[in-house]
């Protein structure tokens, strides 16, 4: 019992020296997707890849939006070989900074939205996505507002967010695992109601969302199918820390 033991904690040594050395050699790689309201960046550790891409978004859409606009937003991350994988959003103003105000960060997280039957949202019939009209697109379940992102793929973690910022891990039923090939959306949409007035524009102002997504190996973090993803990313977060 005590070599089986021995044997377990060498082989997550091994593991996560491996993810260190693989940090000070390689460096972390980093991509920018950029647009005046959204910067995305990919962290790939450690010997995993990962993806992160919006196929139906246009940086113009982002400029001077109106009430009863409809766009298309969709951060879409994908696996090159499996892994643990977190999403970490936060809400900035126009300089970077997190946006701790709660009125106006609650008003920006309510244009947000993941769509789960396709065509519910449509750009260009902005008439109908009144503040009324979307809470009870919500309350039917087909589509989802922030309380209720993506939850067939992202699990929110409430102890590791705060206001602005927030953490999700990648969630599969019951495993954690980002299967290679895999990919996960966040949200799809961002909705200005029509019927907001200039008091709601005036509170929404001029803001930034981010999406930042980060992966590190599953080797060395499964023993007998138990997933240690706790350890997995406090490992990761010893490599990232500046």
């Amino acid at each position: 019992m005590v070599k089986n033991m021995t044997d377990k904690k060498d082989k997550r040594g091994l593991a996560l020296a491996l993810l260190l050395i693989a940090v000070l050699v390689i460096g972390i790689t980093i991509a920018y997707f950029t647009d005046e309201d959204t910067v995305t960046n990919t962290f790939t550790v450690g010997n995993v890849g990962l993806g992160l891409e919006e196929p139906g978004w246009d940086p113009e859409n982002g400029e001077n939006l109106y009430p009863g606009e409809v766009i298309i937003k969709d951060p879409v991350v994908t696996a090159d070989g499996d892994s643990f994988m977190r999403l970490i959003m936060t809400i900035e103003d126009e300089d970077g900074n997190i946006i701790t105000g709660q009125s106006r960060v609650e008003k920006i997280l309510q244009t947000l939205y993941y769509e789960i039957t396709s065509g519910t949202l449509v750009p260009g019939t902005s008439d109908d996505y009144t503040d009324a009209a979307l809470a009870t697109l919500v309350s039917g379940d087909k589509i989802k507002g922030f309380s209720g992102f993506n939850t067939s793929q992202y699990e929110y973690q409430a102890g590791k967010s705060s206001l602005g910022k927030y953490v999700y891990y990648y969630k599969n039923g019951s495993s954690y695992v980002f299967e290679d090939g895999t990919e996960a959306k966040f949200i799809t949409h961002v909705v200005i109601p029509w019927d907001w007035d200039q008091d709601d524009l005036d509170l929404l102002g001029k803001y930034q969302v981010t999406f930042r997504a980060e992966a590190i190996q599953t080797q060395g973090f499964i023993d007998e199918g138990v997933e240690d993803i706790a350890t997995a990313f406090a490992a990761l977060d010893t490599a990232l820390a500046p």
